[in-house]
């Protein structure tokens, strides 16, 4: 049974990974069905590979920190509020994190995320990774 401890290390590894762009770490956090939805540009990719790419390249000088963390009890699902920074511009978000889907390994990754985040549109050039 996974703890809230465990979500919350998984949860945190995931970002700090992101930030340092180490994508090979990032992996080993995620599902290989991730699903990542963004609402306020309508982007959705699928797979393990496809969300790999959607990050490496995602344009541009970025940076994330969390600011919270709040797990279930169960170690099911999470939510996460970070703070992005864009150039000059902070971005707040929050990225809802249910459900956590059993990896073939038996750890745990990121199954489905969904981010809530401020409207926009893809970034230019985005639209060959969805």
């Amino acid at each position: 049974m996974t703890t809230t401890a465990d979500l919350r290390a998984v949860v945190e590894t995931y970002w700090s990974a992101a930030d340092a762009r180490d994508w090979d770490v990032f992996a080993t956090t995620l599902a290989d069905e991730v699903l990542y939805d963004l609402p306020q540009t309508r982007e959705r990719i699928r797979g393990k590979e496809r969300y790999l790419r959607f990050n490496r390249e995602y344009p541009g000088d970025w940076r994330v920190r969390v600011e919270r963390v709040v797990a279930d009890g169960q170690g099911r699902q999470a939510a996460v509020r970070t703070r992005f920074t864009v150039g000059a511009e902070e971005l707040p978000a929050i990225h809802r994190i249910p459900p956590w889907i059993l990896r073939p390994s038996g750890r745990r990754g990121i199954g489905l995320l969904r981010s809530r985040a401020r409207s926009g549109v893809s970034p230019p050039g985005r639209k060959a990774v969805l």
